[in-house]
């Protein structure tokens, strides 16, 4: 029977704030990455509102509006669309979590494979609602709630994309690399460190699954 070799990466470590457990380095690494992220996205999404309620208090704002010198934006159609893929993605990664921790490595490289394309198909639609968007007359800068926010949140959005991009492309790479192979494929699934790898990529998804959610919700109840 195949013997699991050792990783020297760094051993785990009390982190107090979640109740004391041990968590790998590269683990709360990714966790205090998504705390800081989550403010920044929330002191921008509260300068966001506020900057659209005093717009809609100056009376030359209203003016202007109603003259039509200034376009009042609708939520591009194709924004529901990436919602949808960003959630079916979300779902398919959560389905590899749960296959990598059963030790079915196959099913694991489907689910994973499945939500890379999806979330590969979110970011194409996202570039189509900036076209969307460009189409309506909402520009980087002027317009209805100065039309930055718009692109730039959903642009900074996308490059947490990008990020997880990465994690979980790794991951896809370890698990064809390994599923050829009975031996290798129980050593990859029983090996700790691989472990964490794999619930890393996926909670930095799921955060950013949440993250759009939260986004595309702003976007709907205050355009």
């Amino acid at each position: 029977m195949p013997q699991i070799q050792d990783t020297k990466e760094e051993p785990p470590f009390r982190l107090n704030i979640f109740g004391g457990q041990n968590v790998h380095p590269r683990q709360a690494l990714v966790y205090l990455l998504a705390v800081a992220s989550g403010i920044l996205f929330l002191m921008l999404l509260l300068l966001f509102v506020r900057h659209l309620y005093i717009q809609s208090q100056r009376e030359d704002f209203q003016m202007m509006l109603e003259s039509g010198l200034i376009v009042k934006p609708f939520l591009p159609r194709a924004f529901v669309w990436s919602t949808l893929l960003m959630i079916g993605s979300g779902i398919l990664v959560a389905s590899c979590n749960r296959a990598f921790r059963r030790g079915t490595l196959r099913r694991a490289f489907n689910s994973l494979a499945g939500g890379i394309v999806l979330g590969i198909a979110f970011a194409l639609v996202q570039l189509l609602a900036w076209i969307q968007l460009f189409s309506q007359g909402v520009f980087f800068s002027g317009g209805y709630g100065g039309g930055a926010y718009l692109y730039f949140f959903s642009g900074l959005h996308l490059l947490h994309v990008v990020a997880g991009f990465v994690l979980l492309g790794e991951r896809l790479y370890t698990f064809r690399r390994h599923q050829s192979d009975a031996a290798d494929e129980l050593i990859l699934t029983t090996n700790p460190f691989e472990l964490v790898k794999t619930r890393v990529a996926a909670f930095w998804w799921h955060y950013t699954d949440v993250l759009w959610l939260v986004l595309f919700l702003v976007f709907t109840f205050v355009l």
